[in-house]
């Protein structure tokens, strides 16, 4: 029993020295680390293998990205807890293409916007990937239209995704207007009465967030609702 143990044990050891090792070489990102990575993924007898190749694969520049993450999605829509994952793992990758597999995944039948998992391990990882969430324009759009969709649906989940837009102030100035602009847009969209958290939650990031609100007021136009707040 012991010498089973201590077998699990150092093959465990051994996969976790190999997926790191795996994680390093993506970086470079190169034809060569692209079939090692590619070797792992069709090869892997477990899914720890499985999975860390997977999320070497969305952060590299491989020409096959689509083609092998709609094979992976079709095999994790088979157990629930791999369909969380994978899609935290496409919604969270560093690549440039990430909106483009948010919304390829968000289209497929299996995706479900009512259930509160698929839109905490989507559209939540999306929004904490600030990178491109808040820092690009289509990013924005997204998550800003999501936001106002989701917010009919699960008030809970759209104030985790509204979190992303925390300490604004100590962001770029460059981001201050689009950001305050997107948040504006969103109090405007939703019911105070229907959503009462999320409207909250978006005068609370508005107040915490002075200097990008008074860049924005100054630059672009006075935001209605957080004049009635100061009164």
């Amino acid at each position: 029993m012991r010498g089973s143990l201590r077998l699990r044990a150092g093959q465990i050891k051994r996969r976790q020295v190999k997926n790191n090792a795996l994680k390093l070489l993506s970086v470079l990102d190169t034809p060569e680390i692209h079939a090692m990575i590619k070797r792992q993924f069709l090869t892997a007898v477990n899914a720890t293998d499985r999975a860390v190749a997977f999320a070497a694969w969305l952060n590299s520049s491989a020409p096959e990205k689509r083609s092998l993450t709609q094979i992976y999605m079709e095999e994790c829509k088979k157990d629930l807890v791999a369909w969380e994952a994978f899609l935290s793992a496409v919604a969270s990758t560093d690549a440039t293409d990430c909106l483009e597999l948010v919304k390829m995944v968000e289209s497929d039948p299996m995706f479900r916007i009512e259930q509160a998992n698929d839109q905490r391990a989507l559209y939540g990882a999306f929004a904490r990937n600030r990178k491109y969430s808040l820092q690009t324009p289509e990013g924005l759009e997204f998550l800003e239209r999501t936001i106002i969709r989701l917010a009919g649906i699960n008030e809970y989940s759209t104030v985790g995704l509204l979190n992303a837009f925390s300490a604004i102030d100590f962001m770029n100035p460059k981001y201050y207007i689009p950001l305050v602009d997107a948040l504006a847009a969103i109090a405007e969209s939703v019911s105070a009465e229907k959503s009462p958290s999320v409207y909250s939650r978006i005068i609370k990031l508005l107040v915490g967030a002075p200097k990008a609100v008074k860049l924005y007021e100054k630059e672009v136009r006075k935001i209605p609702f957080l004049q009635k707040t100061d009164a």
